[in-house]
């Protein structure tokens, strides 16, 4: 891992623009947990999705708040204030502007096992990439992912659905990351 470029983690945001019933879990409470725990770790955060732009997802709006845990209120609060941020969200990079080996990991949010066909658009490769470089993959809100042991290659796979993953799998990641890294990274907190 090249110690020269910054810690950069790519988040996925792989909604279908067509498919609302997919879709139902895509919310910015998904997204916005891990986006910050990277970001407070520091390290930059680019976010790319199928078709780049706007992506699929719903805002969940501040009076809604009280429905989710402290930690994920907090992020969802936090990304409503945060300008930049949703500057980030609604100008996605598209898949194919993405070069693998300017990331340490790839975190990808809410996709169903249609997206690991032939008509992937674009995110299978990215995906495969990044685990034929060793670099840790988060698939969060997977539905009907069709998947073994074997997909990861030489890499790392973190897969999870319930409402803690997002927050879990980014977590694990920067772990990951921090101990391929090692000095190169501030403290984490407990």
């Amino acid at each position: 891992m090249d110690l020269n470029f910054p810690v950069r983690f790519l988040m996925i945001i792989a909604g279908d623009q067509d498919d609302a019933i997919r879709n139902h879990r895509l919310d910015i409470t998904r997204i916005a947990p891990a986006y910050y725990l990277f970001r407070d770790m520091p390290a930059e955060v680019v976010l790319a999705s199928p078709g780049g732009g706007f992506p699929a997802i719903t805002i969940t709006p501040p009076d809604h708040a009280d429905a989710h845990s402290s930690a994920v209120r907090t992020a969802m609060l936090r990304f409503q204030s945060d300008r930049a941020a949703r500057e980030d969200i609604a100008d996605t990079l598209r898949l194919d502007q993405i070069a693998v080996c300017d990331f340490v990991a790839a975190f990808c949010v809410g996709f169903s096992s249609h997206i690991w066909n032939d008509e992937s658009r674009g995110l299978l490769p990215v995906l495969q990439a990044f685990l034929a470089e060793k670099k840790p993959v988060a698939l969060i809100d997977a539905d009907d992912l069709q998947i073994t042991a074997n997909d990861a290659g030489r890499g790392l796979l973190i897969i999870g659905n319930s409402d803690d993953s997002p927050s879990l799998a980014a977590s694990a990641m920067i772990r990951i990351v921090k101990e391929k890294l090692g000095p190169r990274l501030p403290p984490l907190p407990d």
